[in-house]
């Protein structure tokens, strides 16, 4: 069955988490589970969730220690269903007619992304609530996995820094571990772009600005997880794909350009060599790749966040995890297109299969 997209995009504000999930209501893909523990329970609910054939999107509220209302929701992505909805294109029910969907479409959004510069805008729902005294732990973080070095607060996150010699903003997921209540920890393994911009300022000996969109539409940590080309800004390409700018407010604290409509943003800086231990943390291949390692920590300075506030989590496990579907699509898309355009002759479907972590297992039907 393929029917148009009518969830949210034109007008209002169009990374709305909200508005997305009203949409994933009504294709009957949206439970909500309550009273659950953000100690390990919530992380293998989510996981056993993860490994059904269809599993729908879950929200989790009444959180032990939490208020009603402050909510955590997990496999945002894992269906055809919800990952055409998020990447705007006709709802698609199946694996192979989402992929079809798909092809193509990534070098048409990369080629009209420099036409759809964010706008600013000096009010949005993110701006409901400021804690200028930020404490993080507020929000209800999971302790995903039994063997993590600690609470991570961060995983289906946008974490928005600017480069040191030039306006480039970059928008890239990395892992956010909390510390205590206005530290967090932020994981940017090297030659990412973030990596990049922190190594400029550490060289420099300034403060490294940053802000942590904990929650937004699941099309903005999605696309902050994948390759954008260098010198890029993501929230242009997610413009390309809304085919609508992206409306963003500055950070009062850093100037960086976040969502209006975001659940939850963290503002601060990384201070001049103020690196501590961070992890360890299990991965998309369902292993741990090693001890705790070393990693830039971010003094919160400021929070803001919307009324009953939802952090969208999407944790690492052993494959099919929570985002695994969704790296399956997007490179099975991108390895058909590569395919074709090389010259391979009669390929007739492409799959990059979860169980290798959508890289080390891929399928061609020739």
């Amino acid at each position: 069955m393929v029917e148009s997209y009518n969830g949210p995009q034109m007008g209002g504000n169009p990374l709305d988490l909200r508005a997305w999930l009203s949409t994933v209501d009504k294709l009957g893909e949206l439970r909500t589970v309550e009273g659950a523990d953000w100690n390990l329970e919530l992380g293998a609910i989510s996981e056993l969730n993860v490994k059904k054939t269809l599993p729908p999107a879950l929200l989790f509220d009444r959180i032990k220690d939490y208020p009603k209302g402050f909510r955590v929701l997990t496999c945002s992505t894992s269906s055809p269903a919800r990952l055409s909805s998020i990447l705007r294109l006709p709802i698609q029910n199946t694996h192979q007619g989402l992929v079809e969907a798909l092809r193509g479409k990534p070098a048409q959004w990369q080629a009209a992304a420099p036409k759809y510069d964010a706008v600013d805008t000096a009010t949005g729902p993110v701006l409901e609530n400021v804690q200028r005294q930020p404490d993080v732990l507020a929000f209800p973080s999971p302790f995903w996995h039994e063997m993590d070095g600690g609470r991570y607060i961060g995983t289906g996150c946008s974490v928005v820094t600017r480069d040191f010699d030039s306006d480039w903003v970059n928008v890239g997921t990395y892992r956010v571990q909390v510390l205590d209540r206005n530290h967090v920890a932020l994981d940017m393994v090297p030659g990412k772009h973030g990596r990049i911009h922190y190594e400029k300022h550490k060289k420099a000996g300034k403060g490294f600005p940053v802000a942590i969109v904990l929650g937004a539409d699941p099309l903005g940590y999605l696309i902050s997880g994948i390759e954008i080309p260098f010198g890029m800004c993501e929230w242009n390409y997610i413009g390309a794909i809304l085919q609508q700018p992206v409306a963003v407010v500055r950070g009062e604290v850093t100037g960086l350009p976040f969502p209006a409509a975001s659940e939850i943003v963290l503002e601060g800086f990384v201070e001049p060599n103020d690196e501590r231990t961070e992890g360890p943390f299990g991965e998309f291949h369902g292993y741990y790749p090693g001890k705790a390692g070393v990693a830039p920590v971010v003094t919160v300075q400021r929070v803001v966040h919307r009324e009953n506030p939802i952090l969208v989590g999407s944790p690492p496990a052993k494959p099919p995890n929570d985002y695994s579907y969704s790296k399956a699509v997007m490179r099975s898309a991108l390895l058909h297109d590569a395919l074709v355009a090389s010259g391979v002759p009669d390929v007739k479907a492409v799959w990059a299969h979860e169980i290798g972590g959508a890289r080390m297992f891929n399928v061609v039907s020739i």
